[in-house]
């Protein structure tokens, strides 16, 4: 037997080898469906509902000045009068440019912010001088008596630091008691309106801001 025919039976003999086993691949993941609580909704709302019961600041529209978005939370004008003293300058403007920006949509709401600009007894900016004397009401709104003659007390008690500042504010508080100094008149714009409905008309032209 030749070498050739001994290698040919040695290899007929052997075991041929396995294949190499191939790496498992993972399984993939089986799809998750998500899936709504109706009822757990529901109640996410009623809670959102009751926080803006709770803070109704954020149920004012943006784009107010913040002395103004303020106002919402008052129940009373006499506390949106307190409210209005404690402001600086720079704030109180934005009374004055709510009042103009509703002098035709809302006119009571207007000559409202116009005249509780007047109790934070700051001069207003040259750009409001002259036109603040349109902006306020005619006469003074009777729900409103017993607050008239402190307001006019409080503003001749300002003395202003410059020349210039006194000779303007010598001039408004002549206007303001040519147009206040008497008792407010049972007649006019706002005859006949309690005072929750002067809060309700400044609320009303401030959600439709």
């Amino acid at each position: 037997m030749s070498l050739e025919d001994l290698a040919n039976l040695y290899r007929s003999t052997m075991t041929p080898p396995l294949p190499l086993p191939c790496p498992e691949r993972p399984l993939p993941r089986p799809l998750q469906v998500q899936t709504f609580d109706e009822d757990l909704i529901r109640k996410r709302l009623r809670r959102q509902v009751n926080r803006d019961a709770e803070h109704p600041t954020k149920a004012t529209p943006a784009g107010l000045p913040s002395a103004v978005i303020a106002l919402w939370t008052k129940t009373s004008f006499e506390h949106m009068v307190e409210y209005v003293k404690t402001l600086e300058p720079e704030q109180s403007c934005g009374l004055l440019v709510a009042s103009r920006a509703w002098k035709t949509t809302n006119p009571v709401a207007s000559h409202l912010m116009a005249l509780l600009y007047l109790f934070t007894c700051h001069s207003p900016p040259w750009e409001f001088v002259i036109e603040l004397s349109d902006l306020l009401p005619r006469t003074w709104p009777p729900a409103l008596e017993h607050l008239r003659q402190g307001c006019l007390l409080d503003w001749s008690q300002v003395v202003p630091t410059s020349r210039t500042g006194i000779a303007m504010r010598k001039e408004m508080l002549s206007k303001l008691n040519d147009r206040y100094s008497r008792p407010a008149a049972q007649h006019g714009r706002f005859a006949g309106m309690p005072p929750a409905d002067l809060v309700a008309a400044i609320r009303s032209a401030m959600t439709q801001s």
